[in-house]
C-alpha cells in the first residue's frame, strides 16, 4: 500500500466515525424528548391530605396516572372537597360519588406511592 491509499483510509474512517457520532446524538436528543417528565418534589402536605379525604379509613384504593391520583373512596360524605381543593400543589379536583381525583402534575406517581405507603402504616 501506497501512503496516499493508508492516509485515504485513516481520512475515511475518521468522517465514517463522525457520521455515527452525530447519528448517536441525533437519536439521543430525540429519545429524551418523547419522555415524560417527573418529579418527586412534593409541596402537597400528605397527613393533611389525608385528614381532608375522611382519613386512612375512608380511602379503599388509588391508582395514577401521569399528572392525576385517582383516590377511590368508602364514603364520599366524609371528603371535605373545598379544603382539597384550596391546597398548595393541588390544581383541581374531580368528586364523585365512589371517588375523588385530584390534578398535581408531574408529582402524581410519587404522591401516589406516598400515599399508599403512608395507608400501609
Amino acid at each position: 500500500m501506497k501512503n496516499k491509499d493508508k492516509i485515504l483510509i485513516v481520512f475515511l474512517t475518521i468522517i465514517t466515525l463522525g457520521f455515527i457520532w452525530i447519528y448517536w446524538k441525533q437519536k439521543a436528543k430525540n429519545n429524551k424528548e418523547n419522555e415524560l417528565s417527573k418529579t418527586t418534589k412534593m409541596v402537597v402536605d400528605l397527613d393533611k391530605l389525608i385528614e381532608n379525604l375522611g382519613g386512612k379509613t375512608n380511602i379503599d384504593s388509588l391508582t395514577n396516572s401521569h399528572k392525576r391520583v385517582k383516590l377511590y373512596l368508602n364514603d364520599s360524605k366524609k371528603v371535605n372537597a373545598n379544603e382539597v381543593q384550596n391546597m398548595k400543589g393541588i390544581s383541581g379536583t374531580l368528586v364523585s360519588s365512589k371517588y375523588i381525583e385530584i390534578i398535581v402534575g408531574n408529582v402524581a406517581e410519587h404522591l401516589a406511592n406516598e400515599v399508599k405507603r403512608k395507608l400501609e402504616k
